[in-house]
């Protein structure tokens, strides 16, 4: 992965050091942070019925693309509206693979604060963590990310072809 080694030579070095210094109520406050946060995302993403969810992820990425090109007209908001429709995301499944992530850093920040093992050791144990946030342990949940991530790229695509030369301006 590009992505790791780029981490690896710029933040893990800096991070790793800084994660040997972590006191225990720095870690829960975290968590604290974390759970949070989960709240938000499961109000935004969990909560309702399908209908629901699709008009809160239309507002989301109407907001979005309208931040990039400026206001959209009808029939563009109707294809993003249709383009959503098809969308491969299934929220149960993003949430658990966040679950998962927020658990695994937890537990690797906790392990490096406990064992307070070398820099090298410590730098290595968090691109660990970083690969598995990249590439998820879990087939069902790489299949997902691998699906919605090919939706998204294909999406803005389709999204961008259906702009004005002054939108994309």
């Amino acid at each position: 992965y590009p992505l790791v080694t780029g981490v690896q030579t710029c933040a893990l070095p800096i991070l790793s050091r800084l994660a040997l210094t972590l006191r225990p109520e720095q870690i829960e406050h975290m968590r604290r942070h974390l759970d949070k946060e989960d709240q938000s995302w499961r109000k935004a993403w969990l909560l309702g019925n399908d209908a629901d969810r699709l008009k809160r992820r239309f507002k989301k990425a109407l907001e979005h693309l309208e931040d990039y090109y400026g206001g959209l007209k009808g029939e563009q908001k109707n294809a993003l509206r249709a383009l959503l429709q098809q969308s491969p995301f299934d929220p149960e499944l993003a949430w658990q693979e966040r679950q998962r992530r927020q658990k695994d850093l937890l537990d690797t920040l906790e392990r490096i604060r406990s064992q307070q093992p070398e820099v090298s050791t410590a730098q290595t144990w968090l691109a660990q963590a970083y690969g598995r946030m990249l590439q998820p342990p879990v087939s069902a949940h790489q299949i997902h990310q691998a699906q919605y991530l090919n939706f998204v790229c294909d999406g803005l695509s389709k999204m961008h072809t259906l702009m004005s030369a002054e939108q994309r301006q």
